[in-house]
């Protein structure tokens, strides 16, 4: 009889400490600060790297070997200088490589790549600036321009080439005195939703040659005459002499940061 008794009595006090444990856990939960769990608006990865280009003429030498982007083979030698991660839970971020041009004559040419890459699920605009607030070798820049050049698809047998005809050219004596050279380009680069409706998973990429000139003294001149014809007769600039000119033949303009932000379309 005391075991008949004793086993209902244990099994109803089990359910009853089950209860106010249950009970409490509940209250417990729905009183804490709900978990906020954080989705990456940008997520991106930006690679910079140099030719190697023998005759300065802007075209690097062939690659012994050629190497597999993510996206296309490039045959061209190109070095890798740096890379950097745009990660960001906000709408909007940037980001900054830094380079030189080293020991430059005129007509020379130095050429560096960088290649894109659009991991997140939302569509970037991308806009490109060069900020000169810690280069040295400033005056340099004055004579220099820089020519943009993306590598596109060959509609006609798929392979990828440089889009010459719609290359872009700035010449730096527009900025002159200014410690950034603010869109100077700008692109666009899908994400993977947009890549999976267009069934196209190498949208997500994108590259462009980035060739720098030391240009001749006549064009330099020529576009200081063209930027003085809009400025007050106190922000003209100074024409270059060829002893002035010639003078920053073989010099360098070192710690440019090439700097690039992203922006969320969609």
């Amino acid at each position: 009889m005391l075991k008949k008794i004793t086993r209902p009595m244990i099994a109803a006090l089990l359910c009853l400490a089950l209860l106010t444990v249950g009970t409490f856990a509940w209250f417990s939960f729905n009183n804490r600060t709900p978990v906020r769990l954080e989705m990456l608006e940008i997520k991106s990865v930006v690679t910079l790297y140099r030719a190697n280009d023998m005759n300065r003429n802007g075209v690097p030498e062939v690659a012994a070997t050629p190497v597999a982007m993510k996206y296309y083979t490039e045959k061209y030698d190109f070095v890798e200088l740096a890379k950097d991660y745009a990660y960001s839970e906000e709408t909007s971020t940037d980001i900054a490589l830094r380079f030189s041009v080293t020991d430059i004559l005129p007509g020379e040419m130095r050429t560096f790549k960088f290649a894109l890459e659009n991991n997140g699920d939302a569509d970037n605009d991308i806009h490109m600036d060069f900020d000169f607030s810690i280069v040295s070798g400033r005056e340099l820049l004055n004579v220099i321009s820089v020519r943009t050049v993306r590598t596109l698809k060959n509609a006609d047998d798929g392979s990828y080439v440089l889009d010459t005809e719609n290359a872009k050219k700035v010449y730096f004596v527009d900025y002159y005195g200014a410690d950034l050279a603010d869109g100077v380009f700008t692109t666009s680069l899908p994400g993977l939703v947009s890549a999976t409706q267009r069934n196209d998973p190498e949208c997500i990429y994108c590259d462009y040659w980035l060739q720098f000139c030391m240009e001749p003294l006549s064009a330099v001149n020529a576009r200081i005459e063209e930027l003085n014809a809009t400025r007050e007769d106190a922000d003209k600039i100074p024409l270059f002499t060829e002893d002035s000119y010639n003078a920053l033949a073989g010099l360098s303009s070192s710690d440019i940061l090439f700097r690039i932000n992203f922006d969320v379309t969609n």
